[in-house]
């Protein structure tokens, strides 16, 4: 029964991220800039450390999600964007990190061009979550050996810190992004000096 609830988690995932891209995607071409939508429906707001924590709180409880990112390596290059799941891991400050394989193709893509939206949701999609900012990948090897003591998944697939495929990276989050029954509201760190850099 576990196995039914993730299966169909992972695959509302893919399709609310695809909603989530696709509203993006139709935001910008109507002309969303100059920081509304149509109608007014879109605020920005100063990205405060307590409204921080509450979103982490969310994306603690719901870790896995989309991230976005143009694509530089593989099958697509050029301006095109792609989108791979990936699981939270932790947040410190303004940064949400994660880990991957250098391995894979993204890793390269993130390297070469580190803007990216990090995209998940509660389960009643209130909110939808979207964490914006550039990447920046960390060889700590403290931090690695924190995750792998804390996430016996990561110890199971890279067995050591020292493991050369193991990468950690954080986004260092410029705005959050959040979406529900209230309209779209963009978060703007830099606004007020409570959010610690």
């Amino acid at each position: 029964m576990a196995q039914i609830h993730l299966g169909w988690r992972k695959y509302r995932l893919v399709f609310g991220s695809l909603v989530f891209i696709i509203t993006l995607v139709l935001m910008s071409a109507c002309g969303a800039a100059g920081g509304k939508t149509e109608g007014g429906m879109e605020k920005h707001l100063p990205l405060t450390e307590e409204l921080f924590s509450s979103f982490i709180e969310v994306v603690t409880q719901y870790p896995d999600g989309a991230l976005a990112f143009p694509e530089q390596s593989g099958l697509f290059q050029g301006p095109r964007l792609r989108t791979g799941i990936i699981t939270f891991q932790f947040a410190e400050k303004n940064r949400i990190y994660f880990c991957t394989n250098s391995g894979k193709s993204w890793y390269q893509s993130l390297k070469k061009n580190p803007a990216v939206s990090y995209c998940t949701y509660a389960e009643d999609f209130e909110p939808v979550l979207s964490f914006n900012g550039k990447v920046v990948f960390v060889e700590d090897m403290a931090l690695k050996a924190r995750l792998i003591e804390s996430k016996p998944h990561l110890k199971r697939i890279y067995e050591t810190p020292e493991n050369p495929v193991f990468k950690v990276f954080y986004i260092n989050v410029e705005n959050i992004e959040t979406y529900g029954s209230d309209g779209a509201v963009i978060y703007e760190a830099g606004r007020d000096e409570r959010l610690p850099e």
